[in-house]
């Protein structure tokens, strides 16, 4: 059998894998931030810096609201019991990542996240029986 000695093509434009680069290089430097934040936070509670945040970000995506209107939609159209079950579980995974950050690190929660992102995709087969396709940058022509 011989070896294709083709070049990869790209599945994704140049531009979007630049834009990929720039969300991981802010991603993690937020995940660091947010690490060294909370560890020098002044003796604050968890709980607390926890609500400042989430105030924070009511506050943000409430200006987004009010100040670039849709007429056409109100806030919460289009949720149904699913998104709000989404919804909170995400705030529940934001308090405890915050608890991560305080007794941890951020390299623990990327790993923690690698491997609940590998436990899904695994109950994702058995509940749905559906697999996943995992999309790699060195597709080869055939």
């Amino acid at each position: 059998p011989s070896l294709d000695t083709r070049a990869p093509i790209l599945v994704l434009s140049p531009y979007a894998y630049l834009l990929l680069l720039i969300s991981l290089l802010i991603s993690s430097l937020c995940g660091v931030w947010n690490d060294q934040m909370l560890k020098q936070s002044g003796g604050q509670s968890m709980h607390t810096i926890n609500m400042l945040l989430y105030a924070f970000g009511f506050l943000m995506n409430g200006m987004t609201y009010v100040y670039f209107p849709d007429p056409d939609n109100h806030f919460f159209s289009g949720f149904n019991h699913p998104t709000y079950l989404v919804l909170f579980i995400q705030s529940l995974l934001g308090v405890t990542i915050s608890a991560v950050y305080k007794f941890s690190d951020v390299t623990t929660k990327t790993f923690a996240l690698s491997c609940a992102t590998s436990i899904l995709m695994f109950i994702n087969v058995l509940a749905f029986g559906s697999a996943s396709r995992l999309v790699t940058t060195s597709v080869r022509r055939y």
